[in-house]
């Protein structure tokens, strides 16, 4: 699952975006979506990559992120485990994921 987060003081910004996978020396998409707002979660496939890139393929002013978190989740009906990992990217580190318009 990955989950993405608008600052809620500057509104919705982020129109339409897109999530990569690097998979065998080239990216690969594996999510489009519009819109993020107060906070997007996105449900998919498992998938094992070395980098996940975030592009924001449009925006109606400039685009500012609040959070951008991945998370392993459990198969449905699975026993209950400890939380999953999330990966927060903040500052600098995100300028290496993040690829805007």
């Amino acid at each position: 699952m990955i989950s993405l987060r608008e600052p809620a003081l500057l509104g919705q910004r982020i129109d339409s975006w897109a999530l990569d996978s690097w998979q065998h020396d080239q990216w690969q998409e594996f999510a489009v979506s519009t819109g993020i707002g107060a906070r997007r979660l996105w449900r998919g496939q498992p998938l094992t990559s070395d980098k996940v890139r975030l592009r924001l393929t449009h925006a109606s002013a400039s685009p500012a992120l609040s959070g951008f978190g991945i998370y392993l989740e459990p198969p449905l009906g699975a026993a209950a485990h400890p939380p999953a990992t999330t990966l927060l990217f903040i500052g600098n580190e995100a300028a290496e994921i993040l690829s805007c318009l």
